[in-house]
């Protein structure tokens, strides 16, 4: 791993010349050069306990494809407009792990193009995309080898409830067949298959306490197998599905959701 231990302040000038072509004899080309100073503040390389990876690579967002909201219970956005970004709908996590001392950097391309030496975590947040196989192989080697931590948040993915779900969209004029759930859980089961994790088909959502924390559960998946070793949260829950498909409000106990 390559580890920087500069620090200060460092700032350039990017000149941004525009050219309008003459247009008759009376007006000649014009010519306007815009200087835009930009400056950053450059820190010692974090170490690598303190180093988040988020996955972007395989978000899709609207309009690149038809995919419904994370949260289905919010009706005023029924795409997903914001990309899934620390910037646009994740900014409220992002400036959480700010607060205690974290750096999070953007994965904009795949698994095989980051050094997992250099980073603690990877997130897997909403995918919509799939997995080619050398990642999956390479993400199994920087997990069991290489020490890193995979955290997903695995959002939601039932397909008679994408069939149910209609939106007529008012730029085409025409009714919007959805490619997938709120993720792509399928993908996500290929990824995480090696770890023995595999995650459901069916959508809970509901409110619980985990100790002094009240918590909202907003339209997700629950596990249905996970290693023998590890930790599982569960939670009292509605069968989110078999309301909107059904108009059948069901609770389950002991959903395994964390």
């Amino acid at each position: 791993a390559v580890v920087s231990t500069q620090s200060g302040h460092y700032g350039r000038d990017v000149l941004l010349t525009v050219q309008s072509p003459a247009t008759n004899e009376d007006i000649s080309e014009q010519t306007s050069t815009l200087h835009i100073p930009v400056k950053v503040n450059i820190i010692p390389t974090p170490s690598r306990d303190r180093r988040i990876l988020w996955d972007h690579f395989h978000s899709i967002g609207y309009p690149l494809g038809p995919f419904p909201r994370d949260n289905l219970k919010l009706h005023t956005s029924p795409l997903d407009w914001n990309g899934d970004h620390i910037h646009t709908n994740f900014n409220g996590i992002y400036k959480h792990l700010r607060s205690k001392g974290y750096f999070v950097e953007i994965l904009s391309t795949h698994f095989e193009c980051f050094d997992a030496k250099n980073y603690g975590y990877l997130f897997l947040v909403d995918p919509e995309d799939a997995y080619f196989e050398s990642e999956i192989r390479k993400l199994n080697e920087d997990v069991n080898e290489k020490g890193l931590n995979l955290v997903v948040f695995a959002d939601w993915y039932n397909g008679p409830l994408v069939k149910h779900i209609k939106f007529y969209d008012e730029n085409t004029k025409q009714w919007v067949v959805l490619q997938g759930g709120g993720s792509n859980v399928p993908a996500l089961n290929k990824l995480l298959a090696a770890h023995g994790v595999i995650l459901g088909d069916k959508v809970w959502h509901g409110k619980f306490s985990v100790g002094p924390h009240a918590m909202e559960y907003g339209s997700g998946t629950s596990l249905l197998s996970f290693p023998t070793e590890g930790k599982v949260l569960t939670a009292t829950l509605y069968d989110e599905a078999s309301e909107m498909i059904h108009s059948k409000e069901m609770s389950v106990s002991d959903v395994p959701i964390f």
